[in-house]
């Protein structure tokens, strides 16, 4: 579909497998899995607002994913757990997106994105093995150890957000984006922190272009 894209867009790529047909609507039977994917152009005005203003997190009341129910390392099409969050802290912190707990309090990851916070001159974030182990994570993980920080996978409470000097998020239509408010405060929370703008910058640099101002750029001309 790339003969499809406008020359201003970026597209998106979705790989899907499913079980296969479901017998209750085709009868008894062996099914066999099916893989499927598609495209889509990537709507950049989803995020280019926040690559200058940050972007609004709230702690949602909806628990994360039991992993004896999901396993958390799993990209999983279902997305009600997640709709249930976001719709929480929407409600309570209008424009906020939800970080979800585990039912131990742990903090495990957003909606949309794995999450980050800068405490104390260390950089903490979820271990892999509780939450999605995305690509843009592991880059991230990456750049931050060869720019000499400290990173610890570990446990996050609460605490450590509200504590935290920064908090930033990693996904791939944005790669890392810096958070303003957590809840309903800003105050302590640098925007963006130097840490932030460091790993953008190492960002930046692999890919070769601005990513934000790329996002912007894209936003911009999608609007007309």
């Amino acid at each position: 579909n790339y003969q499809l894209l406008t020359p201003e867009g970026e597209q998106g790529v979705i790989i899907s497998a499913t079980p296969g047909l479901n017998a209750t609507y085709i009868g008894a039977g062996p099914t066999e899995p099916t893989f499927f994917a598609h495209t889509f152009e990537l709507p950049a005005e989803l995020w280019a607002k926040a690559t200058q203003a940050g972007q609004h997190l709230a702690i949602s009341s909806i628990i994360h994913p039991p992993p004896v129910s999901v396993p958390p390392t799993i990209k999983s099409r279902s997305r009600i757990n997640w709709y249930l969050a976001d719709r929480d802290v929407a409600q309570r912190y209008p424009g906020s997106r939800a970080i979800l707990l585990d039912q131990a309090g742990f903090v495990r990851e957003t909606s949309t994105a794995n999450l980050f916070a800068v405490r104390d001159g260390r950089i903490l974030t979820a271990p892999a093995d509780t939450v999605l182990p995305g690509i843009c994570r592991q880059f991230t993980i990456h750049f931050a150890r060869e720019l000499g920080y400290e990173v610890c996978e570990m446990n996050m409470t609460t605490d450590d957000l509200l504590q935290a000097q920064e908090l930033f998020t990693t996904s791939t239509p944005y790669c890392l984006l810096g958070v303003s408010r957590l809840n309903s405060a800003s105050a302590g929370l640098q925007f963006p922190g130097p840490v932030t703008e460091k790993l953008i910058q190492a960002w930046n640099e692999l890919i070769g272009v601005n990513v934000h101002e790329q996002l912007r750029e894209i936003a911009r001309r999608r609007s007309g």
